[in-house]
């Protein structure tokens, strides 16, 4: 990814709240009151798309899930698993994943 200065780039802060890590609880985030989210995959000529689609609360919930797994204290290899229960229609599974080198 390419580095870019803050200081060059009219930037707004958003504020998300998410819950700290315990390690008695785990990863735990919620979703927005009325999100909607999906996730497919899309085949192209040239190769594969993922799509990932979204109402405002869906894509703030997705954020969430996102900055609660980047916290310092989340151990390595932690995850969060959104199935098609969780995500609109006929979506697929969407797992994401901590990983440090």
């Amino acid at each position: 990814m390419e580095d870019f200065i803050l200081e060059d780039v009219e930037a707004r802060e958003v504020t998300v709240r998410v819950k700290p890590y315990d390690r008695s609880t785990g990863v735990v985030s919620w979703w927005e009151p009325n999100a909607q989210l999906s996730v497919s995959i899309v085949e192209f000529s040239f190769g594969r798309e993922i799509d990932i689609q979204g109402n405002r609360d869906g894509l703030v919930s997705l954020a969430r899930f996102l900055l609660t797994l980047a916290q310092d204290e989340v151990p390595n290899g932690r995850d969060i698993l959104l199935d098609s229960e969780e995500l609109d229609g006929e979506s697929e599974t969407l797992r994401i994943l901590i990983q440090e080198p």
